[in-house]
C-alpha cells in the first residue's frame, strides 16, 4: 500500500482518472455521479487539492486513502468519524 505523500507525488497535471465506483456509506446504489462519469484529466493541482475537468478534489487525509497499484480509494469522514462516502478511482494514464 502507497502512502498519502507517494499520492500526492503520483498524481500530475495531464494524468486521466475514472471515477469507477461510488457510494453513499448506508445506500445499495453505486452508481457513478454523472459529472465524475468518464474518463477525466487532472488539470491543476497545489497544497489544497488537485482538479479534474473543473471539479476540484481535496487532498484527502491518510486515514482516509487506500492506494495501491493504478487505484485508490477515497473514503472520508464526518465529524464523528464515521465513513460517509466511498470513492475509487483508476488511474488511467500518468505522464511521468
Amino acid at each position: 500500500m502507497k502512502t498519502l505523500s507517494q499520492f500526492k507525488k503520483d498524481i500530475q497535471i495531464g494524468d486521466t482518472i475514472e471515477c469507477v465506483y461510488f457510494n453513499w456509506t448506508g445506500t445499495t446504489n453505486t452508481e457513478v455521479p454523472e459529472k465524475m462519469k468518464g474518463i477525466r484529466t487532472v488539470e491543476r493541482k497545489n497544497t489544497v487539492g488537485f482538479v479534474l475537468n473543473g471539479s476540484h478534489c481535496e487532498w484527502p487525509k491518510a486515514s482516509e486513502l487506500e492506494y495501491e497499484g493504478n487505484t485508490f480509494t477515497i473514503s472520508p469522514k464526518d465529524k464523528d468519524g464515521k465513513v460517509f462516502q466511498v470513492r475509487k478511482y483508476i488511474i488511467i494514464s500518468n505522464i511521468h
